[in-house]
């Protein structure tokens, strides 16, 4: 079932989102949020406010997933990562093809500026997805689907 997020729902999950990677809230003016049982979804006020939602199997774009913290999708973070100022690392070339590859990373003799918990990956400017940092090492949170066996120029 879906339940509409309003409030401090919503200003809830906004400010952990914009807190956590210095974003603006404004790129959420225009954007409604919703709940299922295991995820967050944005999708447009007009969206959220149609009659059809209700009754609607799914809608919006997967946003965060609440499990006792709020994890970002990789869907999300690769359509507004490129916006962040910080938590997000960039890495280098032989890293991001560990990265994408599904490993985890020690980033602790590289100098990073990174709260522990979830971060931005990117290469060249590019979001590759999302990990877990903690002292120093990156829990690749990148979903096995979108793992790959290439080799970056």
């Amino acid at each position: 079932m879906k339940k509409k997020l309003f409030g401090k729902e919503r200003e809830e999950a906004l400010s952990y989102f914009c807190e956590r990677f210095g974003l603006s809230k404004d790129i959420f003016s225009e954007l409604g949020l919703f709940q299922t049982e295991r995820k967050i979804y944005v999708l447009t006020n007009a969206g959220l406010h149609d009659h059809l939602f209700p009754s609607s199997e799914t809608a919006g774009l997967a946003f965060l997933r609440p499990n006792g913290v709020f994890k970002p999708t990789t869907d999300f973070l690769q359509l507004v990562g490129k916006l962040a100022r910080k938590n997000f690392v960039e890495l280098s070339r032989e890293d991001a093809e560990r990265y994408i590859h599904g490993e985890d990373l020690d980033l602790s003799k590289k100098e990073v500026a990174l709260d522990p918990g979830y971060v931005i990956v990117k290469y060249k400017g590019y979001v590759l997805g999302c990990a877990n940092f903690k002292e120093g090492n990156m829990k690749n949170q990148l979903p096995k689907s979108r793992r790959m066996r290439l080799k970056l120029d």
